[in-house]
């Protein structure tokens, strides 16, 4: 009976698992920082590159249920001023959910930051999606040194 149990939950939890591991699959994110001309303000950008037939929402999705992407920083003085996206944007209506924004293959998130620490921690936040699926949403951690 023992062995019914543990076959059932492996049933179960290896495709949520392994739906969870793919993320990487279909998104890899790369970070990096620039001083602005600003004192103490920074740009960090993250740059993603999706594998064909996947995207990424913008920071405005479209509706409300869809997962919009964005930045969060650890360091208690880092403060967000504002977040940018650069890349070419697709809007699309889509049956029984409504108008949709994203990006395929390429965008960067560029947020501006004000910040005394010489180190910048956080994380995007964001979630991937076909045609047919949405993957549950992922956070991506950075942490960037100032220079």
């Amino acid at each position: 009976m023992q062995r019914f149990f543990i076959g059932l939950l492996a049933v179960v939890l290896f495709p949520i698992l392994g739906n969870a591991q793919n993320v990487k699959d279909k998104i890899q994110w790369k970070f990096a920082i620039e001083k602005s001309a600003t004192a103490n303000e920074y740009f960090v950008t993250a740059t993603a590159q999706l594998q064909p037939g996947w995207h990424v929402f913008g920071q405005e999705p479209g509706d409300e249920f869809l997962i919009p992407t964005h930045f969060a920083f650890e360091n208690d003085d880092c403060k967000l001023l504002k977040t940018e996206e650069k890349g070419k944007l697709k809007t699309e209506d889509m049956e029984g959910v409504g108008t949709i924004h994203y990006y395929e293959k390429e965008v960067n998130f560029v947020a501006t930051v004000r910040s005394l620490e010489k180190e910048i921690s956080g994380y995007i936040e964001f979630q991937v999606c076909n045609a047919t699926m949405c993957l549950p949403p992922t956070e991506e951690k950075f942490t960037l040194t100032l220079q």
